[in-house]
């Protein structure tokens, strides 16, 4: 099992490696399409300029407020995601920027490569391994415990104590007649066809009939 996880872990690392290596933008591929998402959607949003680095998006039934100097909307999702939301990047496009240059690096291809960067080393069988001469490992020696075992688990110091489950407050049900307030043992009333007392009281009946008649034949050959 360890062997086919480290085996996957080792074609995967090589696989996202030269996958992107091969590609040619400066963003992640999921990434430059959600931003180009977030550029459709800035059409409906007019800048107006504050001071400095500050805009009021007017975005029809909403105003947002968006700093880009602080990478900072009043919405929050460029804060939580690091990828400019659409209020944004038409504050940005107003102050003639390039939206990619406000992604947060994480989301770069050298980011990318550096996280894929190492690598897995293959490895023979254990037959091929070299062995060091040191001594064996062996499993640490089990002392059993003086007096009784427990057989109730320690309890965390936030768990509630005491809570046992029991039947106290359930109706009881009779499993012969179906009927509540009583059981098997004390029921005087008739055994419904859909118990397993009945499939068996109608087997020992057969079985009575059968030896009734094994009886008769071999007292009317005598």
């Amino acid at each position: 099992m360890f062997e086919w996880i480290r085996r996957k872990l080792m074609q995967r690392l090589n696989v996202k490696r030269e996958g992107m290596q091969k590609y040619e933008g400066n963003l992640c591929p999921n990434i430059q399409e959600r931003l180009e998402k977030n550029k459709l959607n800035s059409r409906f949003c007019i800048a107006h300029y504050s001071w400095d680095a500050e805009y009021e998006m007017d975005c029809g039934t909403r105003v947002y407020v968006v700093d880009i100097s602080r990478r900072i909307c009043t919405c929050g999702s460029w804060q939580l995601s690091g990828i400019p939301c659409s209020h944004s990047i038409a504050a940005i496009q107003r102050d003639k920027s390039e939206p990619e240059h406000y992604v947060d690096p994480c989301y770069s291809k050298e980011a990318y490569l550096s996280t894929y960067n190492y690598t897995i080393a293959a490895m023979p069988s254990e037959e091929y391994w070299d062995s060091k001469g040191a001594e064996q490992v062996n499993l640490p020696k089990i002392r059993k415990q003086p007096g009784r075992s427990k057989k109730v688990r320690r309890r965390e110091a936030d768990e509630v104590r005491g809570t046992t489950s029991t039947r106290k407050g359930l109706a009881i049900h009779c499993k012969k007649c179906f009927r509540p307030g009583h059981n098997s043992r004390t029921c005087k009333f008739p055994i419904h066809p859909k118990s397993k007392f009945y499939k068996v009281m109608m087997l020992q009946m057969l079985e009575i009939q059968v030896v009734m008649l094994q009886t008769l034949e071999m007292q009317g050959m005598m």
